[in-house]
């Protein structure tokens, strides 16, 4: 099970890392050998270590994202970004998948930066004229 080799894992600082329910889901349904090599490249990553295989930074997106090849052959790529130091997993997709997926992580990131900015305080900016009044959904 998935407890068990990270139970047996003395490099689990990659836990600390945020998954997407996505990635949870691969991890629980995918292909044992995926698993495996997915296990790895987070613990690449957690130890510090950088590659263009490792971090590849995208074009093309309005935030940073950057693809991990999950390995050499499999055209799988691991996206992922960085918010406050910490690194999010957000999904394991085919190469030909991720201009889409950039747009959805692209679209959740405006939407949790927009949750951030309290509705008060967005109608405040509006009243001094700082925010058009129909600030974008």
């Amino acid at each position: 099970s998935l407890q068990n080799m990270l139970d047996n894992n003395s490099s689990t600082q990659w836990l600390s890392f945020q998954m997407s329910s996505h990635v949870v889901k691969f991890l629980q349904q995918g292909d044992k050998k995926y698993r495996s090599f997915f296990v790895r490249r987070m613990q690449q990553l957690a130890s510090g270590e950088r590659s263009r295989i490792l971090q590849k930074p995208l074009k093309g997106s309005k935030s940073l994202i950057y693809e991990t090849y999950l390995e050499q052959k499999s055209g799988h790529r691991i996206l992922w970004t960085e918010e406050r130091g910490r690194l999010v997993i957000w999904y394991i997709a085919k190469h030909k998948q991720v201009s889409r997926l950039m747009q959805l992580i692209d679209d959740s990131k405006s939407r949790s930066a927009r949750q951030q900015m309290p509705a008060t305080l967005v109608n405040e900016l509006q009243h001094e004229g700082l925010l058009e009044q129909n600030a974008p959904k």
